[in-house]
């Protein structure tokens, strides 16, 4: 049985990308049933684009999770580290004190990060960041409520277009706003199996 679906059969810059549709539609609760593995919905609204994603490596604390179409996200808790396959990806992310802060630790941080640009050159970037929140919510993703807590990060500095937002539940981040470059615009990641 099929526990992968996708919107598009090739990566984001090797072919036109498919019509979008709603991803979530699909997900029903018998494919849902049919899952034995952890699964993330993404989306990327300025695509636009919709995967699933599901763990395909473990190195410590990082996770790195891939599409049918080969885009990877690395992530540590929930959160993004770097990315591979996008065009513009995220080559890394320092989110220690985005982690921590998630954590309850210090809300004041700074995150360091590097991009690769449309002429495939590697930039680096620095930004200053404060996490706000929680504030308690309730979040239903695919049959699943959670007591969720919403966070607010917001970073100042090179290239960020928006705040990054994360919804917490059980210390892991089950839904996600994240900021990933220019050109590629926010993900939104969305748990549908943990």
């Amino acid at each position: 049985m099929i526990q992968i679906l996708a919107l598009a059969a090739c990566g984001l810059t090797a072919c036109a990308p498919a019509p979008y549709f709603d991803l979530r539609a699909r997900v029903t609760p018998a494919f849902i049933a049919s899952v034995t593995t952890p699964m993330v919905l993404i989306e990327l609204p300025q695509k636009p684009y919709a995967a699933t994603i599901v763990p395909v490596a473990a190195n410590g604390p990082v996770t790195t999770w891939a599409t049918p179409d080969a885009i990877t996200l690395s992530m540590i808790n929930g959160v993004v580290t770097a990315t591979r396959g996008m065009g513009t990806d995220l080559m890394h992310s320092d989110i220690d004190g985005t982690v921590a802060a998630l954590a309850g630790g210090p809300r004041a941080y700074d995150r360091r990060f590097s991009y690769q640009n449309a002429e495939n050159q590697t930039v680096l970037r620095a930004q200053r960041c404060t996490m706000s929140g929680p504030a308690d919510q309730a979040l239903t993703l695919y049959g699943t409520t959670y007591v969720a807590q919403m966070w607010t990060e917001t970073c100042t500095g090179n290239d960020q277009q928006m705040p990054n937002i994360y919804w917490t539940a059980g210390g892991r981040v089950v839904q996600s706003q994240q900021f990933i470059s220019a050109a590629v615009g926010p993900i939104i990641t969305e748990t549908i199996r943990n």
